[in-house]
């Protein structure tokens, strides 16, 4: 149950959120004579602080563990932003599009546009890393490294096709159907065969066919009662448990334990249900700690807008790997761990991502991402020969999104 105060003007002062357990989290919110948030302070007694520039721009946020820093130009645009020992540098071109980017290992990106500002090239420390074609708004043809990626749309702007060619040969195209309603009914693969999806009256999914077949049962709000899952008449089922207040209570022979504030705490599973993961959070529920059966336990930290920072693995004897995450807005653009570096490169504007730098600076060697009708990656070839390094980990983890970066 969540409560909110306001003041005279309307702005929200506190918000109080009670567990069912009567446990309550209050945090309350201060603000300038301007009614910006200045400052923010949490359940657990810790505060956030926030400071503008004369024009209004955030210029500060200040969690008192890893403060995040902007600098802006008269037009207010991002020229630099600073997260820890990370930074990022921008400029700008006449529209106002990003130009150039420097990244935090001090590689930089230059996009080139043509007539309306529609992307035609982006080069990486001065040599081209991908071309794009478009027409009408939308991308035809896309050059990344030796692969040639070719588009086609329907009249909706959806994509209907695509083929990707090595070397003027063909490695793959794929053709995309929809019903009425816009859902996707067929795939049609030249590696990987036909794909079937089925719907019911309310447009969820109900099943998959193909190599993998699946089928799925929902109750009357949504939540999936079921999945069938096999390979043509080779099918098992795994029944979901009932999801009492959107809380899944067993899956196969996992059953989950959840606290008063619907935050997962105890998963168990195995014979006699002995293998125990657990699961802490603040007073946010962002998760801050899990401990694995085998010993294993996983600490999270997080900066003050949430986007988790650092994960330390520690093993059961005592051996640390400590990996860290980071950020531009909310686009996961770089992780290191024991010294090894990469970086993630997006299509402009979206959380599409286009390419990865294995390696740090000028040392760094691009690989790239190659994705389906929704933006997830299904490929990923080098920068030279377009071999393809790694195939089909887009319905890995049970249809998660997976771009190479345990997180």
């Amino acid at each position: 149950m969540f409560s909110y105060e306001y003041d005279l003007l309307g702005q929200l002062t506190k918000k109080t959120e009670t567990g069912t357990e009567g446990t309550e989290l209050t945090t309350t919110f201060e603000r300038d004579e301007m009614g910006r948030l200045v400052k923010k302070t949490l359940a657990d007694g810790s505060s956030i602080d926030y400071r503008y520039d004369e024009y209004g721009n955030l210029t500060e946020v200040d969690d008192g563990e890893r403060p995040l820093v902007w600098r802006y130009d008269l037009m207010g645009r991002v020229t630099e932003e600073h997260q820890d020992w990370a930074s990022n540098y921008f400029s700008y071109d006449a529209l106002g599009q990003v130009e150039s980017w420097q990244l935090p290992d001090a590689n930089v990106l230059k996009y080139q546009r043509g007539r309306g500002g529609v992307l035609k090239q982006i080069d990486l420390n001065d040599s081209v890393l991908t071309q794009h074609l478009y027409q009408n708004g939308l991308e035809k043809e896309r050059h990344q490294g030796a692969v040639i990626s070719s588009f086609a749309h329907d009249e909706q702007g959806r994509l209907t096709y695509q083929q990707r060619s090595l070397s003027r040969q063909v490695t793959r195209k794929r053709d995309y159907n929809y019903d009425a309603r816009g859902n996707l009914t067929h795939i049609s693969d030249s590696k990987d065969g036909d794909i079937h999806f089925e719907y019911d009256p309310l447009s969820r999914l109900k099943a998959v066919r193909g190599n993998i077949e699946e089928r799925f049962v929902h109750d009357v709000t949504g939540n999936v009662l079921s999945q069938i899952l096999g390979r043509h008449d080779d099918i098992t089922g795994d029944k979901l448990g009932n999801a009492q207040g959107n809380q899944l209570a067993f899956h196969g022979d996992s059953h989950y334990e959840y606290d008063e504030f619907g935050r997962l705490m105890t998963e168990k599973r195995g014979k006699g249900q002995s293998l125990i993961t657990t699961y802490e959070y603040d007073c946010q529920h962002r998760l801050i700690k899990a401990s694995l059966p085998d010993g294993t336990i996983a600490d999270y930290q997080y900066d003050a807008f949430g986007r988790r920072t650092h994960k330390t693995v520690t093993d059961k004897a005592g051996k640390a790997t400590t990996t860290e995450y980071l950020w531009q807005g909310d686009n996961l653009i770089g992780e290191t761990t024991n010294s090894e570096y990469q970086s993630y490169i997006y299509e402009p504007g979206t959380f599409k991502p286009l390419a990865l730098l294995k390696g740090e600076g000028k040392d760094a060697t691009p690989y790239y991402y190659h994705l389906d009708q929704i933006g997830t990656p299904t490929e990923i070839t080098d920068f030279g020969k377009g071999f393809y390094t790694t195939t089909d980990f887009a319905q890995a983890k049970n249809g998660l999104n997976v771009i190479l970066v345990k997180y």
